[in-house]
């Protein structure tokens, strides 16, 4: 369930010193709404973005138009991403594959002693 957060957020803008413009960076604290995703799937194609995440047995699917010129798809687990907008459920989903993805790097993890 994704709440709303006040989250600081950094950008870019233009300031003057003695008339002249120059780039800076300055900071905002604007209100999101928030996701905590078990997973975050990142397909990049190019010119846009798929995004496949699941949030508490939510599935949450969206498209974003960003040029990024990247080819590449990964996932992301147990991250929180915030908004501007909520994002629209598509379906439900499981946890399954966490699971046995965490299960796997614990287990790997037991057979190397620790130093």
């Amino acid at each position: 369930m994704p709440v709303q957060r006040e989250v600081t957020e950094r950008y870019w803008t233009w300031c003057r010193k003695w008339g002249i413009p120059y780039p800076c960076r300055k900071t905002r604290t604007v209100v999101k709404w928030c996701y905590a995703f078990s997973y975050l799937t990142v397909d990049y194609h190019g010119v846009y973005t798929n995004y496949v995440g699941c949030e508490f047995n939510d599935l949450y699917s969206w498209r974003q138009w960003e040029l990024t010129f990247r080819f590449e798809s990964f996932t992301l687990y147990f991250v929180e991403r915030c908004y501007s907008n909520l994002k629209t459920r598509s379906g439900s989903c499981t946890n399954d594959e966490v699971v046995l993805r965490v299960r796997r790097f614990l287990q790997s993890n037991e057979a190397t002693p620790p130093s």
